[in-house]
């Protein structure tokens, strides 16, 4: 079953990857887990906006599901 606050994907999802085992919390610190993803994908040289990452809302729980889908430039 597919989460309805998940990402639409293209046909193409070479250019996103999932990253799992986040801290569950609720959307009013999703922007600090945010921050903390891009600062560790900054020090690894990698290049994304804050409107790349997309942690989607569990509607049963009102709390991430420990998950976040970036969205990269290109395939490397």
């Amino acid at each position: 079953m597919l989460n309805a606050n998940a990402p639409k994907l293209d046909d193409d999802v070479s250019m996103y990857f999932l990253i799992n085992n986040l801290p569950k919390c609720t959307q009013d610190k999703v922007p600090k887990l945010v921050a903390l993803i891009l600062k560790t994908l900054t020090q690894k040289s990698l290049k994304v906006e804050e409107s790349d990452i997309q942690i989607p809302i569990n509607p049963a729980t009102n709390e991430t599901d420990g998950v976040a889908f970036v969205k990269m430039a290109n395939e490397e």
